[in-house]
């Protein structure tokens, strides 16, 4: 029996010619989920039989294999091949960040990242003597370098507000307008079981992505990719299974 699998990984195959990565890469992905699933559609011819339409020939139509690879383990490089975009270094980036910060007696929040005269968009969370959880009116603060000034009627107040703030440079996902894509795969990994003392080497060497992959949000986020398992020139299958025990 096949008790488990590891040393999974994604090799590039059309990379060849890029100066982004310069050349044909391998992503040893940490899978949590492995599956290889067959299917096939039936032909069938039919005639009467005592009275009765019954099937009377048939044979496989149609065949795919479909590869679905899902992980949680998640480093910059795998959300990268989760959402098919490798990171890249963007310029002059401006990012809008959340924050939170305690007015002081004076109703004074201070903060390195506020500059004067920043869009600034402020909320206080929760209610008090200032009245109801609610946002603040752009007449009702102002920023200077490094503070967010209210009113001594906010004292106290937990605000939370919102800054843009520019980042001479920045690795991203999504935000220029050209990128490299993971484009065609290859996957390679390796079957255990106890009559496979060396395991069993699996290649699929030509396969394409067929899905997008969904973030939820729960104890630890699951990314579930599917990849349809193509069938490469001169060859009957799409996939390949060594016995590593019997290489000489």
């Amino acid at each position: 029996m096949l008790s488990g699998v590891g040393r999974l990984a994604v090799i590039t195959r059309d990379l060849g010619e890029s100066t982004f990565t310069g050349g044909n890469i391998m992503l040893p992905g940490k899978f949590i989920d492995f599956n290889y699933q067959g299917n096939s559609t039936t032909k069938e011819a039919s005639a009467w039989v005592d009275g009765k339409v019954k099937v009377v020939s048939s044979a496989v139509g149609n065949e795919s294999y479909t590869l679905t690879l899902a992980f949680e383990y998640l480093d910059w490089s795998h959300l990268g091949f989760a959402l098919d975009e490798m990171p890249q270094e963007s310029a002059s980036v401006v990012v809008p960040i959340l924050k939170s910060g305690t007015a002081n007696g004076s109703g004074v929040v201070t903060d390195a990242d506020l500059t004067s005269g920043a869009n600034v968009k402020a909320y206080v969370s929760v209610r008090g003597t200032w009245g109801e959880a609610r946002f603040l009116k752009a007449t009702e603060f102002t920023v200077g370098a490094g503070t967010l000034t209210t009113s001594a009627t906010f004292a106290g107040a937990v605000l939370e507000y919102l800054i843009e703030k520019t980042y001479s440079s920045i690795e991203s996902i999504g935000h220029a307008t050209e990128a490299t894509s993971y484009g065609k795969l290859s996957f390679v990994g390796r079957g255990y079981g106890p009559e496979f003392p060396q395991g069993i080497l699996i290649s699929i060497p030509d396969i394409t992505r067929s899905s997008i992959p969904s973030i939820a949000s729960q104890d630890v986020p699951r990314f579930e990719i599917n990849f349809s398992a193509n069938v490469p020139p001169g060859s009957r299958t799409p996939h390949r299974f060594y016995n590593l025990a019997t290489a000489a």
